[in-house]
């Protein structure tokens, strides 16, 4: 811890002006402005995955075909689809808007016009571009047409101006309408150009992600390496799980299919082919959902005395503990956070590495057999290993390990945080108010 407040000393006005930059600020902004729109997605997907469940669920008892169930899933999937799986254009207008609101700009016709060339320049809407897997095309794309907007917006050259008898609101629009113009242009030549030879702007972002890690070997240094790859993504906005899936997949399928196989044809739990697999990540290292977000969260609410932070994790509770971790995410946020950037890459990493170490020396059995992502921690390694009490205390483990390392950042953020954001700072504004009426 005293190393950690040495190196945030020393480095103190740095990690400070990165934070208060005008586009980190607006990014962070922007995606504590959308919990609104994230809850009720993330209560909704564990109300399909408990209450809709096939196999335990309502369905088990009254059959798929009841009325009721087809109401409430047809309810679910349009909540979550309207939501969740728009969180791109919610986060590219409402970028563009809070950078317009900080350079003293007309904030929503600035929102449009990124939105307008979000669409431009995005292949398809299909849900892998809009939803929080084209989130860093969104960021990107709001960034780049509210500075071009802006650019020329700015020029007196590249405005029609209107006689003084016009309402404001059309002056304002028809002074808008060259430098919108000119901004949906250059977007519309950067997509024309990249469709002409057959690739787009989310293709790019994903190759240039995946085709690094096409090498990988079926390890766990490859899963180490993914885990890395896949948490440091998610601090940029990126849905880390989304972009590496088909690397996931590719790499590390093959071993989890061999435990599988190995179970059906009766090999004992305590010696399948693979120690680890990536089933091992989402059940020891993933816990709460990406970069172990239920050790956050606990930790959180052992020693965090920011107002904001201790709310947002009394939120995410119920949802973290089914592996849902979009309101913690983007509830602090995680994106762009200077001093959660850190635990957030190291907790799963560490935590992943402690599990294949115990069960590689045979305090724990590999697991096997595949269970609902959903499934809460310590009962999903449990159940995956045929139900063996060592996995499921190993993941409890293993989540006590994440909440240690991120006790000293959640301790350090207590000292960065800005005056009134304490709930020392409420407690003592509420004991000076008497002292001040009273003079």
């Amino acid at each position: 811890m005293q190393a950690l407040e040495n190196l945030f000393n020393k480095h103190g006005a740095r990690i400070n002006a990165f934070a208060t930059n005008k586009y980190v600020a607006s990014i962070r902004d922007t995606f504590i402005s959308t919990l609104p729109i994230i809850m009720p997605a993330s209560f909704f997907i564990l109300f399909s995955q408990l209450v809709l469940n096939p196999i335990f669920g309502l369905p088990a008892w009254v059959g798929d075909d009841h009325i009721a169930i087809r109401f409430m899933s047809e309810v679910s999937n349009l909540l979550v689809g309207g939501t969740l799986n728009m969180f791109a254009l919610f986060a590219c207008f409402k970028l563009a808007s809070l950078l317009a609101a900080r350079e003293g700009k007309e904030p929503v016709g600035t929102g449009l016009v990124a939105l307008a060339a979000f669409y431009i320049i995005t292949p398809d809407f299909s849900v892998a571009n809009v939803s929080s897997k084209g989130l860093f095309a969104a960021v990107l794309v709001a960034i780049l047409a509210t500075r071009i907007f802006h650019y020329f917006g700015a020029s007196e050259r590249f405005k029609i101006k209107m006689p003084d008898q016009v309402p404001p609101a059309v002056a304002k629009s028809f002074a808008d309408l060259l430098p919108a113009t000119f901004t949906l242009v250059i977007f519309s030549a950067i997509a024309a150009t990249l469709r002409m030879n057959d690739t787009s702007v989310p293709e790019i972002i994903t190759q240039l992600i995946q085709a690094p890690l096409a090498n990988l070997a079926g390890n766990i240094w490859g899963l180490m390496v993914v885990d890395v790859l896949q948490n440091m993504l998610w601090i940029f906005g990126i849905h880390g799980g989304a972009v590496l899936g088909g690397v996931k997949s590719m790499l590390f399928a093959p071993m989890q299919d061999d435990n599988l196989r190995a179970v059906a044809e009766g090999v004992s739990m305590w010696d399948l082919p693979h120690d680890v697999t990536w089933l091992s990540y989402d059940l020891y290292a993933n816990v709460g959902g990406a970069g172990a977000s239920l050790a956050l969260l606990i930790a959180i609410l052992i020693s965090s005395r920011r107002i904001h932070y201790r709310k947002v994790a009394q939120i995410a509770m119920l949802p973290c503990l089914f592996n849902i971790c979009e309101t913690m995410v983007f509830g602090l946020p995680i994106i762009l956070n200077p001093i959660f950037a850190i635990p957030f890459v190291l907790a799963p990493t560490v935590m992943l590495a402690f599990a294949g170490f115990i069960t590689a020396i045979g305090l724990a059995p590999p697991l096997g057999i595949l269970v609902p992502w959903t499934t809460p921690v310590g009962v999903g390694a449990f159940l995956a290993s045929g139900g063996a009490w060592q996995a499921g205390l190993l993941a409890l483990c293993t989540l006590a390990i994440g909440v240690m390392i991120y006790l000293p950042f959640v301790k350090l953020a207590n000292k960065s945080a800005q005056p009134g954001e304490l709930m020392d700072s409420e407690s003592s504004n509420a004991t000076k108010q008497p002292e001040s009426t009273t003079a």
